[in-house]
């Protein structure tokens, strides 16, 4: 059994309990998770002994496997409390590894609400949408439904134009992106316009947000800040050797952070220096050359720093779990890096690289085709916005102001 890499032959109290109780027949896969994502045997025991806590809880306040959402893990955390110091009781370590072995719960679901779970379907299968743009457009439907139902079930027959324009007005002051907040409430319009819970007229109650296009100039980070972006990685960890093959794919190659967080062992061509990329957004295949300081950065962090996984992919966790990286941690090692290097942008992250490479691309003399195909736009026009960066060439051709010299 998979309790004994944990317990050993020893039928200690937590284990009895954790066995005995409603999280029973679940007690052996959650051990092997645990064991095969190489958490320590002190955490392990850590966990299980959390799950019995949570199993019995459930017992006791007549709660079935099915009946576990955020609601009842939200009383259960409630009940628990805090130690005086204000860290959480040890009875929630781990509730996420432990809900991902029920049932419902598995790795990779979006949403356990069955109309959620509907739009989540039309979301991937009419509008062909990516995993990471459905899940920002669940959040936001989750708050309308928050904000116009509160806690009583849903009738989306009943929502109003006002209603719409409402939510739209307070989720604009705290939504970093416009583009999300809008474009979740015109899928979600186009949703219940399809299984006929409002008319076509309906769709004219998204407000738009007005904007011109190509009028910001995009942050890259200079030459001497890439310099110290890559120097601060560099302080002998193997960490520290991760993070700096992770940053100079992203920068050289220009890489989105879902495509990083994608790329596998098999995905490099060491003998003909090729890598593939498995686009996030366009959903496409493109290779690309694999230059020599990339090559010899990556390789070096394989050899020498990889943690030992049975996972594919390129770039793990250091600490257990040792799973590949998800795009969310892929902005995050961006955002800390050049957080530490002092480099300041309005927005920090994998992006400010990618305009990066871009910016580079277009002060060697590259096209925009060229700079199109290594960035992976489906569109020459979203390139476009490459001709801004040559600041120096723009300044070449700029007319003059009128009135000045």
């Amino acid at each position: 059994m998979s309790l004994d890499l944990f317990y050993g032959y020893r039928r200690a109290r937590s284990r009895v309990a954790l066995e005995n109780g409603s999280l029973g027949r679940y007690a052996d896969q959650l051990a092997t998770v645990l064991a095969r994502q190489g958490y320590s045997h002190t955490y392990g025991l850590v966990v299980l002994r959390a799950a019995a806590t949570f199993g019995d809880w459930l017992t006791t306040h007549g709660y079935s496997l099915s009946d576990i959402d955020e609601h009842v893990v939200s009383d259960y955390a409630a009940e628990l409390g805090c130690f005086p110091c204000g860290k959480r009781r040890h009875g929630m370590s781990g509730m996420k590894r432990i809900r991902e072995v029920l049932p419902g719960h598995r790795k990779g679901a979006t949403t356990d609400v069955p109309w959620l779970a509907d739009f989540d379907t039309h979301l991937a299968d009419v509008a062909g949408l990516a995993p990471l743009t459905r899940k920002a457009y669940i959040r936001v439907i989750r708050r309308l439904s928050d904000f116009r139902f509160s806690d009583s079930p849903p009738d989306w027959t009943a929502i109003t134009p006002k209603d719409i324009g409402d939510f739209v007005q307070r989720e604009a002051v705290r939504m970093k992106s416009l583009n999300v907040l809008c474009g979740a409430i015109t899928a979600f319009s186009k949703f219940l316009i399809a299984r006929g819970l409002r008319d076509p007229g309906f769709l004219g109650a998204v407000p738009r947000i007005r904007r011109w296009r190509l009028s910001s100039l995009p942050r890259y980070a200079s030459e001497e800040e890439i310099a110290m972006l890559l120097e601060v990685c560099r302080d002998g960890s193997t960490m520290g050797l991760r993070d700096e093959a992770l940053l100079v794919v992203l920068f050289r190659l220009g890489l989105r952070a879902g495509e990083v967080a994608r790329l596998e062992l098999d995905d490099f061509g060491w003998r003909d220096g090729t890598v593939l990329v498995r686009a996030t957004k366009t959903r496409r295949e493109r290779t690309l050359p694999l230059p020599e300081d990339v090559g010899l950065i990556v390789g070096r962090y394989l050899r020498e720093a990889r943690p030992t996984t049975t996972h594919r992919g390129i770039f793990l966790r250091h600490l257990a779990p040792n799973v590949p990286l998800t795009p969310g941690g892929v902005v995050n090692v961006a955002r800390q890096r050049e957080a530490q290097a002092g480099i300041t942008a309005p927005k920090l992250g994998s992006h400010l690289l990618r305009h990066s490479a871009a910016t580079y691309m277009v002060r060697r003399g590259a096209s925009f085709k060229e700079v199109a195909d290594v960035l992976g736009h489906r569109s020459l026009s979203t390139t476009h916005i490459s001709a801004k960066l040559d600041t120096a060439a723009l300044a070449r051709v700029a007319m003059p102001w009128p009135g000045s010299e």
